[in-house]
């Protein structure tokens, strides 16, 4: 795989220590990701022309406080009594949904927003959006995500899902942007875009990897495809096959 050459040009800044960049993907998809390519292209170039503020290398900076990733899993109600503590003790990213929840739940206005959906419907998840936060959505967005948050502290990041990012991420105007990795999950890229920051100690919460009966989240239940999975020890767990 090519070693992003972005990265070498003058002038260009650079990754923190212990940040791997990530090359180009010269994965083939399989037919099904084609839509999901299309997509990814197609909202990347919109965003890329409309001149939105780009994180970059030189956004990372020394972080005293912790990262708490809270995600909209249903084991956060497991745990509220250690959530509210590291909320109050770091600095809040939520998570699509949890964004709202957090605040009209628990009083909580997140300082970081972060989103790498492909579609329109996530901007459902953002009806509390304020200017306390700073809301981090990927390139691959849906414009109208970007329309929705256009007056906020908004700032557009590069993620990397290996379907496409290779026809368009990297060229000669995006020397110092870097590509955020971390797999399906917003909440697990988060820890690198959390990282690229320079937060070094992570608290994860709802960050759950499969569905409880009746509730795929903490506060609804998504109706989505999901496949039961046993163990040999007897244990059944319920997951969507993306998770």
């Amino acid at each position: 795989m090519e070693a992003v050459q972005h990265m070498e040009q003058p002038g260009a800044s650079q990754p923190p220590a212990g940040f791997e960049v990530f090359g180009a993907s010269d994965e083939f998809a399989p037919n099904q990701a084609q839509d999901a390519r299309d997509h990814l292209v197609h909202n990347t170039r919109w965003a890329k022309a409309n001149g939105i503020p780009t994180l970059t290398w030189t956004d990372s900076k020394e972080r005293t406080r912790p990262m708490v990733i809270v995600a909209g899993g249903p084991s956060v109600h497991d745990v509220n009594d250690e959530l509210l503590y590291w909320c109050e003790h770091g600095d809040v990213l939520a998570i699509n949904d949890a964004h709202d929840w957090l605040i009209e739940d628990k009083g909580i206005v997140p300082k970081m927003f972060a989103m790498h959906e492909i579609d329109a419907w996530p901007n459902d998840f953002v009806t509390k959006a304020n200017d306390e936060t700073t809301y981090y959505i990927a390139s691959m967005a849906h414009p109208s995500a970007f329309e929705h948050l256009k007056d906020r502290n908004l700032v557009l990041f590069h993620t990397y899902g290996g379907i496409g990012e290779g026809q368009l991420m990297i060229d000669n105007g995006d020397a110092g942007q870097p590509i955020i990795p971390g797999g399906e999950a917003m909440s697990l890229r988060a820890i690198n875009l959390g990282f690229l920051l320079g937060y070094r100690d992570f608290h994860m919460f709802g960050v759950d990897g499969c569905y409880r009966p009746g509730a795929s989240h903490a506060y609804f239940d998504r109706k989505k495809i999901a496949n039961r999975i046993r163990t040999s020890d007897g244990r059944e767990f319920i997951a969507p096959p993306y998770l």
